[in-house]
């Protein structure tokens, strides 16, 4: 049997193996590949509302037929990203097997009796992981070239202005001044000179510099914080701001109104969820809704949970700190009717939404 050491965050380095447990907050990213978490991004993405993380596949078959991709809309369903925080865990003694050196099909032991925790592999550390970069992308921005060209553009335009308009005005006021003022040649170049340096300043840019520094200090003082200056100067042209006031403004979460039945894309509204007949099931056991400490609460997506809650049906979980599965196949999650009619649905296995195929099942 093993026992989970504790290190300090430092030693950390990709491929290490870490025990994931309710409260942890992660000082790395980290690919979950033995049982189950649901962790809370708020730091990252500002969202409150729990995410729930599935471990990753054994076979590359499950992947889709190719390797794992970090980087990919589908991978964020198996990845723990640094500065979350894990608000639960349930571990799979049979997967973790073969983590641990265990023969194949032999199920994970921990010294003392210890239950297997949820386990993941260190995939980046330090400033290489999604916080470290946000990090980095803060105290040393990058101006966007975008923004750069453009400004510099419209400033060449505006001294090639300046310039013609010199030209145009020092060749009228050298004709005048000497056909009818009768200036001495010194005098003529001495005025040309100043009226060019008075169109032309030679301080103007580091006037412009200075009064873009000078916005970023009244900003500052106003607790508003800019990247960069070059934003400073783009905001400028903006003429209205619009602003996501979601959960301010709005109410969390989703409501359930009607259901349509995509039968041949047209049919009755139905006002309430359906009694009886396959679409009620599917409203009841299509989901990734997972509740992973006996007695505590369904944790999932919004409308997920809606859904569940308009069929009427009630959850619960099976095999380890759960209920004994119903059927002999066992199963993640046993699903009961409103009316205690002896029927039942147990959910195998559950396929969360993969965002690049745009594909959702459950077994």
């Amino acid at each position: 049997a093993l026992a989970v050491e504790t290190v300090p965050c430092a030693r950390l380095a990709p491929g290490d193996l870490v025990a994931l447990r309710p409260g942890l907050a992660l000082p790395c990213d980290v690919v979950l590949l033995a049982g189950a978490a649901v962790v809370n991004e708020a730091m990252l993405t500002g969202e409150s509302a729990p995410v729930r993380k599935a471990p990753l596949p054994r076979t590359a078959a499950e992947l889709g037929g190719g390797a794992f991709r970090p980087g990919t809309a589908g991978a964020m369903k198996h990845l723990l990203l640094s500065g979350s925080r894990v608000l639960q865990a349930e571990g799979d003694a049979a997967a973790a097997g073969p983590l641990l050196g265990h023969p194949p099909g032999a199920p994970a032991a921990l010294a003392g009796g210890e239950a297997v925790p949820a386990l993941g592999m260190v995939l980046r550390a330090g400033v290489y992981t999604t916080r470290g970069r946000l990090v980095q992308a803060l105290q040393y921005p990058q101006d966007t070239k975008g923004f750069a060209h453009r400004q510099r553009k419209e400033a060449e335009q505006f001294v090639a202005f300046l310039l013609g308009l010199t030209v145009v005005i020092t060749v009228w006021f050298v004709f005048y001044a000497i056909y009818f003022l009768k200036f001495s040649t010194y005098n003529v170049v001495i005025y040309s000179l100043d009226l060019t340096t008075i169109l032309v300043p030679a301080a103007l840019p580091l006037v412009l510099s200075v009064g873009v520094q000078m916005a970023f200090e009244s900003l500052k003082e106003k607790r508003i914080h800019a990247a960069t200056t070059t934003h400073i100067v783009t905001a400028g042209h903006a003429d209205c701001m619009a602003y996501d006031k979601t959960g301010t403004l709005t109410q969390e979460g989703d409501t359930f109104v009607a259901l349509v039945p995509a039968d041949g894309f047209e049919g009755p509204l139905l006002t309430a969820a359906p009694r009886g007949g396959a679409l009620e099931k599917a409203l009841a056991g299509c989901h990734s809704l997972a509740r992973l400490e006996r007695g505590g609460a369904l944790l999932g997506e919004s409308l997920e949970l809606e859904m569940l809650r308009a069929s009427g049906w009630r959850q619960e979980s099976l095999g380890a700190g759960g209920a004994p599965s119903p059927s002999p196949l066992g199963g993640s999650a046993a699903l009961y009717p409103p009316d205690p009619s002896g029927e039942f649905l147990v959910q195998l296995r559950d396929f969360p939404f993969d965002a690049e195929t745009r594909t959702q099942s459950a077994v």
